[in-house]
């Protein structure tokens, strides 16, 4: 359920919802959540999940831990079949965070950025000419960043101007074009 998120806190204290019922079981040894395997399990409940540890990392700039990292790309066969306007409501949000980046990175490392931007997937490792210090997909991603958080929709154009290089690239006199 939403709000039910358990925080470790400095000093390994656990907190975490209380209910007037007192349905939930605040032992430590008795959290599923704090299990190795709960990522995973998580995250086939609903294939979403991913997306919104990647926009939370990109909101709170926050690393995920490493299992559930690890974790955030063993949901592509259920990914494929969320609605798209689950994805885009989620990708949207994303565009409001500090560092979009963050996010679209960790999508890109789960192989789950390819599901839902292959074009922008297929932008990494393409290389660009001399006047650019970045690839195509990590040019974009900056770019994104550096447009105004208050403005999802230039930073939309930010990140996807250059989405076609790499059906045009060409080489030139030893240059990309």
């Amino acid at each position: 359920r939403a709000g039910e998120e358990l925080v470790r806190l400095p000093g390994e204290r656990l907190t975490g919802p209380r209910h007037v019922d007192d349905r939930i079981d605040h032992d430590v040894r008795h959290v599923d959540a704090l299990r190795p395997e709960a990522p995973r399990h998580r995250f086939g409940e609903d294939a979403l999940r991913p997306l919104r540890v990647a926009r939370l990392a990109a909101t709170l700039g926050m690393e995920p831990e490493p299992d559930t990292r690890a974790a955030l790309g063993r949901v592509q066969d259920r990914a494929r079949r969320i609605a798209w306007e689950r994805v885009g409501q989620e990708l949207d949000r994303m565009m409001r965070a500090p560092r979009p980046s963050v996010g679209f990175e960790l999508l890109r490392e789960a192989d789950l950025l390819a599901l839902w931007l292959p074009e922008l997937a297929r932008c990494a490792g393409v290389p660009q000419n001399r006047w650019h210090a970045f690839d195509v997909y990590e040019h974009s991603i900056r770019v994104c960043d550096a447009a105004p958080a208050d403005k999802p929709r230039v930073r939309w154009a930010a990140l996807l101007h250059d989405i076609g290089k790499p059906d045009t690239r060409v080489e030139r006199d030893g240059e990309g074009t």
